[in-house]
């Protein structure tokens, strides 16, 4: 059974984001478990970096590796919409964890999931457009 593109590039994107999110929590984890970071929203926002690092690679030379723009260009689009999106990923976390004390692995979770939809609907028409 063959794939249709639109989904082929679906999955990819989520094997990529799934691959960002794992070194996001991973580096989360570290810095509230080891190194004893007492704000998730200060640790997940250290964290994103790494996660944005490894997103935008992926994005730009596995997922939507048919584009027009330069580097730089996609590199600054990129970040500006990670950086929003970040945003409101490291608020939740403020809200969910720090504020209303719940186990910050929900929160973490939950932003990931608005995170992701709303980086794929951004990055395919703001981007990495053809």
């Amino acid at each position: 059974m063959m794939i249709s593109k639109p989904w082929c590039e679906l999955i990819k994107f989520a094997e990529i984001g799934l691959v960002a999110a794992c070194t996001h929590y991973a580096v989360l984890f570290y810095l509230i478990e080891y190194l004893n970071v007492k704000s998730a929203s200060i640790a997940t926002i250290i964290a994103a970096c790494f996660g944005i690092s490894v997103s935008f690679v992926g994005n730009r030379f596995f997922v939507f590796s048919r584009h027009t723009s330069s580097t730089q260009r996609q590199a600054a689009r990129f970040f500006l919409i990670y950086s929003l999106t970040g945003t409101v990923h490291g608020l939740t976390l403020l809200a969910w964890t720090d504020w209303m004390r719940l186990p910050y692995q929900y929160g973490f979770l939950m932003a990931t999931i608005f995170q992701a939809s709303f980086n794929y609907c951004l990055c395919k028409t703001l981007v990495f457009k053809k």
